[in-house]
């Protein structure tokens, strides 16, 4: 099925990485708005801070009142390449480490930031955070990400 609409964060429609072809169907599981299942997660600028605020349903826990990892690690990953790609740089990721300060209870809305640390070339390193509601830090998170050559970067006035 065809949605014909294109997630405003997805710089690139099309790209080939490691010879393997990219294509945004709008399906991606963190931000694509046409996955039934996916967490449609929605992302907005404060001055340089990037952010998106998320409900920790307890259909994504991975103990009883706690937020899954892996769910976690996917939001931080898909904020920190978001912060890059509404800039109109097409990125995947190359590496990410986490660091699990505090449990993230299910049944609260936390805010996951991303602020980019510096670039050489055509990698970026990023940071990224989840706060939780009083304040405290629970994950950190350094991502490295690859510019993708050759794709096709939207200018900033289209972002």
């Amino acid at each position: 099925m065809d949605y014909g609409i294109i997630c405003p964060w997805c710089i690139c429609r099309e790209s080939v990485v490691l010879g393997v072809k990219l294509v945004d169907n709008n399906k991606c599981f963190a931000c694509g708005v046409a996955n039934p299942h996916g967490l449609k997660l929605e992302f907005e600028w404060d001055g340089e801070e990037y952010f998106c605020d998320f409900y920790t349903d307890e259909r994504y826990q991975g103990y009883t009142g706690v937020m899954h990892g892996g769910i976690t690690a996917t939001i931080l990953d898909e904020v920190m390449a978001k912060h890059l790609n509404t800039r109109g740089m097409g990125v995947v990721t190359a590496g990410m480490e986490l660091r699990y300060k505090k449990p993230v209870p299910t049944g609260v809305t936390v805010r996951c930031v991303a602020r980019q640390d510096s670039v050489k070339r055509n990698i970026y390193v990023m940071t990224a955070v989840v706060i939780l509601p009083d304040g405290d830090v629970a994950v950190e998170a350094t991502g490295k990400f690859v510019r993708l050559v050759g794709a096709n970067d939207v200018k900033e006035e289209q972002v």
